[in-house]
């Protein structure tokens, strides 16, 4: 049987049928809220780390949503509520404030209530106004150009944070790599050791440590049952996490136009991936000391001696760099580093790419 895909337009059209009987704004705006959840689903942009943001602070209001750069405004139509005007000019004042809570960045917005939708663009003037289903189609577009939109931190975090996705998919991969390839490659279980010995994890792997590392391996099907394999497991971790901190570096580098590369996509995709992560003091010599070779490039020989495990790298390589490409780094400065590093749950004596990646920067 094939599975049809959600429409958000059908759904739009079955909410404005039942709105007229709608009597509490919580109400219809949790429905519309759901509806913009599934499509966010079945597109496979939630995959991506997008996710509804409800009553986020602005200045001296809340939006009821937020997606990326969108916000949106839902009233009761009339007679229930104030009906689609006061929506528009709630919305109104919510783009006019964003810039000012979110470093200049400027959204659009979108006002429902039910029987009606106007969308704004980013001086919140109204763009198109009618019927929901009637509009589904451009609010469909919106929501895929512009909920991608890298808005806060947090927004980075819930895409390319250690409990990302796309972070289960690589730190899955990169522990197969490491079990696989440790004894195989020498070079993997020399850099290992140094691990061990110059950064003294074993000091900092608490009881409360160890359960929360194995919690986070048993999320992606992982059983660490010695603290042995928690500590494979952890410098697996750090080495997701170092790889990401040097494309943040890239990804500044591309944004201070220290690279020919328009982008860090552009960067990534004009030869293997893998080796242009092996070779980024080459492509950003002005940045050299920040990309020497240090334990964690070993994925890289990994790929070398398999097929498999480039392929794999590569993939992951490019869908971060196409996530970086969506963040403005300059002008979200250093929250960034230290939410990653928050989000990652790891001792902080173990996690030394960070700290010295930050300092020189």
């Amino acid at each position: 049987m094939v599975q049809r895909s959600f429409s958000l337009g059908k759904r739009l059209a079955a909410l404005q049928r039942r709105a007229p009987q709608i009597h509490e704004e919580s109400t219809l705006r949790q429905d519309f809220v759901e509806a913009l959840n599934q499509f966010l689903h079945d597109k496979d942009i939630a995959q991506r780390g997008v996710h509804i943001v409800l009553d986020e602070k602005l200045v001296r209001g809340r939006p009821d949503a937020r997606v990326g750069g969108i916000v949106f405004e839902v009233k009761l139509p009339h007679p229930a509520g104030p009906g689609i005007d006061a929506a528009v000019s709630q919305a109104q004042r919510y783009v006019a404030e964003f810039p000012a809570r979110h470093g200049g960045k400027q959204a659009r917005g979108v006002a429902y209530d039910g029987l009606h939708i106007t969308l704004l663009d980013e001086q919140g003037l109204p763009l198109a106004s009618g019927s929901p289903a009637a509009l589904a189609p451009k609010l469909q577009s919106w929501l895929i150009s512009l909920a991608g939109q890298v808005i806060q931190p947090a927004d980075f975090v819930a895409r390319l944070g250690p409990t990302s996705d796309l972070a289960h998919e690589m730190i899955d991969a990169l522990w197969h790599s490491f079990r696989q390839f440790r004894t195989q490659v020498g070079f993997i279980e020399e850099v290992f050791t140094v691990w061990q010995g110059l950064y003294g994890v074993t000091t900092n792997l608490t009881e409360q440590v160890l359960d929360g590392l194995r919690r986070s391996a048993s999320q992606m099907g992982i059983s660490l049952s010695s603290k042995s394999a928690v500590e494979q497991y952890l410098f697996v971790v750090e080495t997701y996490l170092a790889i990401l901190l040097k494309l943040l570096v890239a990804r500044v580098a591309v944004q201070q136009q220290l690279t020919h590369h328009a982008s860090l996509t552009q960067l990534f995709n004009h030869q293997s991936p893998v080796l242009t992560l092996k070779e980024l003091e080459r492509h950003i010599p002005g940045l050299a000391g920040v990309f020497e070779e240090d334990v964690f490039l070993w994925p890289c020989d990994a790929a070398a001696h398999s097929g498999d495990a480039e392929r794999a790298l590569n993939t992951s390589l490019r869908t971060m760099a196409q996530d970086l490409d969506d963040v403005d780094l300059l002008a979200a400065g250093q929250d960034f580093l230290r939410l990653v590093n928050n989000a990652s749950s790891i001792p902080s004596r173990a996690a030394p790419l960070a700290s010295s990646t930050h300092r020189r920067i």
